[in-house]
């Protein structure tokens, strides 16, 4: 049956492929055939998982490429199908009818809540958390729960790669207190990273609307933060002294670039290690750091600059951040998701890190695709307060227009400098060609495509 099994989630993948579908039902189907097919695989000797809120996609195609940079072969889920059966489909995508998996190393994004169903057939030796953030509050409740989530999926033995500057994270850290018997009660082996003080790129007098780790998660006294970063992350400490902000890979350098793309911004690693992060979005350093960590720990034959050097080659992908001119004008696109403030405020920072005026577009198509829920609390949580000063034209577009000029207004921008529009249309060109000066559009990723082709390029 096994044999069986991999040759039809072989046939449907190939057939979906067609139509460029297929990712999940093979994985589906195969499992219906065999049922314990996945104790039967044979997986790669090395098999690292990258989970959390967000940055997962990104960070696991960072070290996928850097490993294939230094010569080792992977299998990767590059095109997202993150849960149990688009994780199967990969694997017998990728798998001899004998049921081995032909690569040196298994690379695979897993959302959060579905770490419980795979990892028991994974059994990944490398864990990289990258963030716990209020995202999808429907779906994933609360962080406390997104945190139980994957805590439960985790068997003790794996090495923990950690966003150092999330408090939340930190406490995956801690020795289990929940152990049967004290003499199993041993620390995981972990290893952080993240931006250090020294490296001058921090947001010590930005106070955001929502910072999500205001109380210690192991005794609820309150952290003290010495700087932030983001609404999520920063230099924390515990007043009872139980989590404290240590970095065991650090940035501790940026030298920002000069280039209009953003394309130009070194990472200066451990005072010593040079990596082009190629963009200037906060979240994409966090995730080259992550990816940078991770490739460190594999004990490969190769040197630290041979790493920084693999990953300096990467560039970020243009449904994340693109930039190009239209009619002499620059523009910059930024892709997020319209259901938490967490990629709102990162593409607010770039835009406040401009230091310059622009025009503002803001909108989606929709809020989600996957459940019936339309909410907006979120919106008051981005803090489109940082832009005001520099914001002289602002275009609000889709079903949530108007709800998103009326925050814009309580933000600062004046209401005789908004304009609302139903659709990424015309309308919008229209629109664009009676202001003037640099183009800021902080899209969900269903607006995305519309408007770098309303805008076109040159």
């Amino acid at each position: 049956m096994k044999a069986l099994a991999i040759v039809v989630a072989k046939i449907l993948a190939f057939i979906g492929s067609l139509n460029n579908r297929g990712s999940v039902t093979p994985g589906a189907v195969a499992l219906r055939i065999s049922p314990k097919l996945m104790d039967k695989i044979v997986l790669p000797k090395i098999k690292i998982v990258v989970t959390g809120s967000s940055g997962k996609g990104s960070t696991s195609l960072f070290v996928a490429e850097a490993l294939r940079s230094l010569g080792l072969t992977v299998v990767h889920n590059q095109e997202g199908s993150n849960m149990k059966n688009g994780i199967v489909t990969m694997l017998l995508k990728a798998a001899s009818l004998s049921g081995r998996v032909k690569a040196d190393a298994l690379v695979a994004e897993i959302d959060e809540r579905s770490c419980k169903y795979t990892f028991s057939f994974l059994k990944p030796d490398f864990v990289v958390i990258t963030n716990i953030t209020r995202d999808q509050p429907p779906r994933q409740r609360h962080t406390d729960f997104i945190y139980s989530e994957i805590k439960q999926a985790l068997s003790g033995s794996e090495h923990l790669v950690l966003n150092g500057d999330d408090p939340l994270l930190m406490r995956f850290s801690l020795v289990d207190e929940a152990s049967s018997m004290a003499s199993e009660a041993k620390a995981p082996k972990v290893t952080t990273y993240g931006i250090s003080a020294d490296s001058s790129f921090k947001s010590a007098d930005i106070r955001f609307n929502a910072v999500d780790a205001v109380y210690c998660p192991v005794c609820a006294s309150r952290l003290d933060y010495d700087y932030y970063i983001n609404e999520s992350s920063g230099s924390f400490h515990c007043l009872n002294g139980h989590l404290t902000h240590r970095l065991d890979v650090a940035v501790t350098a940026i030298e920002r670039g000069e280039a209009v793309d953003g394309s130009a911004d070194r990472l200066i690693v451990d005072s010593q290690t040079s990596i082009t992060a190629n963009s200037r979005l906060l979240f994409n350093i966090s995730n080259v750091m992550a990816a940078y960590t991770t490739v460190k720990q594999l004990s490969l034959p190769v040197t630290d600059g041979q790493i920084a050097a693999a990953l300096s080659e990467q560039t970020v992908s243009k449904k994340i951040f693109e930039s190009y001119r239209w009619q002499g004008r620059q523009a910059y696109v930024l892709n997020n998701k319209a259901e938490n403030a967490s990629t709102f405020n990162q593409s607010v920072l770039f835009a406040a890190g401009l230091k310059e005026q622009f025009v503002l577009v803001v909108g989606w198509k929709e809020i989600s695709r996957r459940y019936d829920f339309d909410d907006l609390a979120w919106l008051y949580d981005v803090n489109f307060d940082l832009l005001a000063e520099q914001v002289t034209a602002a275009i609000c577009t889709g079903i949530d227009a108007s709800t998103i000029a009326v925050r814009l207004k309580y933000a600062g921008v004046p209401a005789e400098q908004i304009s609302c529009f139903d659709d990424m249309d015309e309308r919008v060109s229209q629109k664009l060609e009676s202001t003037s000066g640099t183009i800021v559009a902080i899209l969900n990723f269903d607006h995305v495509g519309s408007f770098v082709e309303l805008t076109g390029k040159g």
